[in-house]
């Protein structure tokens, strides 16, 4: 092995040390959401390119989020980026909840609605995911596989701000099979 091959793996591994340190404590993948089909599950981001989250924590973000929402899947044909998009309705009253859910529900095209999802309850998880400071904003995260964030806008969508959220590098979350070799890893089959 070369000695420029080492140096690039121990930069690849110090880089990745620095990325965990910003890795989201419980993953996505936990949290519970239910889809605008009303089916209970959870998140699960594209193993390969992770995804983007387009958020709202409010009715006043409403139009942001929507924007953004149809924006990012014209943009993102080609991209093949997933979308997700989260509605917070923790803080929302709960005898208009059901009311938001069917507007929501009747704004959203069918072929879209299992990639559209409602948050009831704990929206602590989602709002330090974030960093969400003003609940009237639509919130926008380009997120690798293992749901650290790469890119992050907060406000109305603009060509630059969707230009990032489509070209962020997403740092791989698995180092190079050589590199582990190096750490004294096996090498896998």
């Amino acid at each position: 092995m070369s000695a420029r091959f080492a140096v690039g793996c121990t930069a690849l591994l110090a880089a990745l040390g620095v990325v965990a340190q910003e890795a989201v404590p419980v993953p996505i993948s936990a949290q519970a959401v239910t889809t605008l089909d009303g089916q209970a599950g959870t998140i699960e981001l594209d193993a390969a390119t992770g995804g983007i989250l387009v958020l709202g924590f409010s009715r006043e973000s409403n139009p942001e989020v929507r924007e953004w929402s149809r924006r990012l899947r014209e943009a993102s044909r080609d991209a093949r980026v997933p979308i997700y998009n989260v509605f917070v309705l923790a803080g929302a009253p709960r005898l208009v909840r059901g009311m938001i859910r069917r507007a929501i529900r009747s704004s959203v095209p069918e072929a879209h609605r299992s990639t559209f999802y409602i948050v009831e309850k704990d929206d602590v998880f989602w709002r330090t995911l974030a960093a969400a400071d003003d609940a009237d904003a639509a919130y926008v995260l380009r997120l690798d596989p293992a749901g650290r964030a790469c890119a992050r806008h907060v406000g109305p969508v603009t060509d630059q701000a969707l230009a990032e959220m489509l070209e962020a590098a997403c740092p791989s979350t698995v180092p190079h099979r050589e590199c582990v070799l190096l750490l004294g890893g096996r090498r896998q089959p």
